[in-house]
């Protein structure tokens, strides 16, 4: 198996947890859970985080500029 299948495999293991594309979430035991999977979600969370984040700031100056030209 190389690096891509091993990525895909491990992507598809997230999709079927539920750990992406918005499905629930649901709970598994974590001493069954790989250490790359684990490694996976948690990149996953931060760039989650990451975007979250930006599109706050994104949509706050334009509440803040429309609030000022209302002013």
């Amino acid at each position: 198996m190389n690096i891509n299948d091993k990525m895909e495999a491990t992507e598809e293991t997230l999709k079927t947890l539920g750990l992406i594309d918005g499905k629930p979430v649901i709970s598994v035991r974590p001493d069954l859970i790989s250490e790359e999977c684990k490694r996976t979600v948690s990149k996953k969370w931060e760039e989650s985080c990451q975007r979250v984040d930006q599109l706050w700031d994104e949509h706050f100056s334009d509440i803040k500029s429309i609030s000022e030209t209302i002013d």
